[in-house]
């Protein structure tokens, strides 16, 4: 026991000094806070770690990590640190649901910059890019299918609430469900070896919440039909 929690608090340790390292420069312009604008640009983030270093940490650990990049912006004003922690907690399998118990200490300091959609549309955008790209990594395919993931989830709730107004989240998800992106073959073995899930992809999984929305739109119109007409 005690020889694996010298090698937990190493492990951590190494995490933490790799975050100290990690910086990230663009010279790309800001993409558009208030939607998709897809004939913008976007500020990328560089990825400090993959899922795989992320996957076994428990909830003081990731809290370390992310107050890390918190000190960060609080001393020098670095946006692109909080963009980092939040790519930090989105790029952990969430099957314990330690996204929720994380995410708000990032987000809310990103919306009092009013850079929280703009964030999330970038790690959006960069994770499909990614996807999308048959150069890319194996395991930094498999990371951004799980940002992906993590997103949607955190989006699906609300997506329903906007369908016949829209907002934010609901272009998230319909963009995510409109890009049609696969993993590679070796990023699926990756996939179904590390994490034990089935390899829906996250275009599947968005449109999945886009085809519910649209039948339990259909249910309402039919039903207010059936209401006026008995009305009648």
């Amino acid at each position: 026991m005690k020889l694996q929690k010298i090698i937990k608090t190493t492990s951590l340790f190494y995490l933490l000094f790799v975050l100290t390292l990690s910086s990230c420069t663009t010279t790309s312009p800001k993409a558009n806070s208030s939607g998709l604008d897809l004939s913008k640009d976007f500020e990328r983030v560089q990825a400090p770690m993959s899922y795989k270093s992320l996957a076994t940490l428990d909830l003081d650990q990731m809290n370390d990590l992310v107050q890390v990049k918190l000190n960060e912006y609080a001393k020098q004003n670095n946006l692109q640190a909080l963009r980092q922690a939040a790519m930090i907690i989105l790029a952990r399998p969430d099957d314990d649901g330690m996204v929720e118990k994380v995410l708000s200490n990032v987000r809310n300091p990103l919306e009092e910059e009013g850079q929280w959609q703009e964030t999330i549309e970038a790690l959006v955008r960069q994770a499909v890019e990614i996807m999308k790209n048959n150069e890319a990594k194996q395991t930094d395919q498999v990371t951004s299918g799980i940002i992906l993931e993590n997103i949607i989830a955190e989006f699906k709730p609300l997506y329903h609430k906007q369908y016949k107004k829209g907002g934010f989240e609901t272009d998230i998800i319909n963009f995510v469900a409109n890009s049609n992106v696969e993993y590679s073959k070796s990023a699926s073995k990756e996939r179904s070896l590390y994490l034990m899930r089935n390899n829906l992809n996250p275009s599947q999984i968005a449109q999945k919440i886009v085809n519910n929305a649209v039948k339990s739109a259909e249910r309402e119109q039919k039903m207010e039909s059936q209401e006026k007409n008995k009305a009648k």
